[in-house]
């Protein structure tokens, strides 16, 4: 099977307006030719040769209109998406009530609703965080703490974002570091689940495409190529990972958190789920 990149329009599934890619198989061209032909054969292929190159001639006109409606279109598609490049979330750092060390995004996008949607999930994210933070510091001891953020995508429509946030107990043997994956649509403000990727992979009939399984042999693959040391303990994952971003190809990239597949030294592990 050859392997091929496919670009789907999802806009209606989930008012993205945007378009996400899926890795298809689809099955090579094959053709033969007979090692020889009968007379006959031979004179039915001309007759259909010199018929074809009359056609050609009352065609041109008519592919040459067909060609320059396709180049009109490509032309109105390509100032559409430079228009929603345009219109690309700005994104401004603040620390979560003036400490440096609780470094979040505010968003401002054309929308402003949207762009209360899209900041209230992110200042809700980082105020859980430090909310069990300081739990943990009234039961006794220091807790180092920090949370940054980075910009994975930021065009077409589309706002994903990972945020890291890490913890240290004190006397802990180490810390601890959490990645969050955010995807918003600048659009509507909509923040895109894990159950909505599956809908995507359904709505293409590829249903597997970002199974547990799935995804476990391109981890496992990743591990291999990367020289990256599984735990012992581990079988495979037995759900869809919960943190996902899309990067500026608009490829899904899960998140396999601290211990989950690896050692703690391993940290978390990106997994591209569309790279070929």
């Amino acid at each position: 099977m050859k392997q091929t990149w496919k670009t789907i329009s999802l806009g209606v599934l989930l008012t993205f307006g945007t378009s996400f890619t899926f890795l298809t198989a689809v099955p090579a061209a094959v053709s033969a030719a007979p090692a020889a032909a009968s007379a006959d054969t031979a004179a039915s292929a001309k007759a259909e040769t010199t018929k074809a190159a009359d056609n050609t001639a009352a065609d041109k006109h008519t592919d040459t209109a067909v060609a320059d409606k396709h180049t009109d279109k490509t032309a109105a598609d390509k100032a559409k998406a430079e228009k929603k490049q345009e219109d690309a979330a700005k994104v401004v750092d603040t620390a979560f009530e003036e400490h440096k060390e609780w470094m979040y995004p505010v968003v401002t996008v054309k929308n402003a609703e949207a762009g209360k949607k899209i900041n209230a999930e992110v200042y809700n994210e980082v105020k859980r965080f430090v909310s069990e933070i300081r739990a943990d510091e009234k039961k006794g001891g220091k807790v180092v703490s920090n949370v940054s953020y980075e910009v994975q995508c930021n065009r077409l429509g589309l706002l994903s974002l990972t945020m890291k946030e890490y913890r240290y107990a004190e006397h802990a043997a180490n810390g601890t570091t959490y990645v969050k994956g955010m995807t918003f649509n600048t659009e509507t403000g909509q923040l895109a689940t894990a159950a909505d990727l599956q809908q995507m992979a359904e709505l293409v009939h590829m249903p597997d495409v970002y199974s547990p399984a799935e995804l476990t042999k391109k981890l496992q693959a990743k591990a291999a190529k990367e020289n990256i040391a599984l735990l012992d303990s581990f079988q495979g994952l037995t759900k869809v990972p919960a943190e996902f971003y899309f990067d500026k190809k608009l490829h899904v990239h899960f998140l396999i958190q601290e211990m989950e597949a690896a050692p703690h030294a391993v940290g978390t592990i990106d997994l591209d789920a569309d790279a070929e």
